[in-house]
């Protein structure tokens, strides 16, 4: 009786064909695990840690466009702040100057920062102009 039972269930087209796409997806992870393998599986270490750093050193000079875009911006702008001490503004001075020395040193980091009410050019560290650059 058991074994009847099974034979049914073997034959079924229903089975057959759960069975093929069992396998047909199967067959297909297993291709993609080996292109992705083939592609970026010979990635070393030091590669990986290159590209994460990388993306920290843009990340740190997106942060310090956008720090001196909104809260230093100018010398003159630090100057019309009303601090409760010398050290404060004297601290936002040298942060000031290191934000732009380190984003003047920067290579092939270009920024534009504009306003999209007005469409006037807020910021930027390149001579060219913006029709140039787009």
């Amino acid at each position: 009786m058991l074994a009847t039972k099974w034979t049914k269930f073997k034959y079924s087209g229903f089975t057959k064909a759960l069975t093929s796409l069992l396998v047909l997806a199967g067959g297909t992870v297993f291709i993609w695990c080996f292109l992705w393998y083939m592609l970026y599986g010979n990635l070393t270490k030091s590669e990986l840690a290159d590209n994460y750093e990388y993306s920290n050193e843009f990340m740190m000079r997106v942060d310090m466009v956008a720090e001196l875009t909104t809260s230093l911006k100018s010398i003159e702008n630090i100057n019309r702040l009303t601090l409760e001490e010398d050290e404060d503004r004297t601290d936002l001075y040298e942060r000031y100057n290191q934000v732009n020395r380190t984003l003047d040193e920067s290579v092939n980091f270009v920024y534009i920062i504009r306003d999209l009410k007005t469409n006037r050019l807020v910021n930027t560290n390149t001579d060219l102009s913006i029709n140039d650059l787009m």
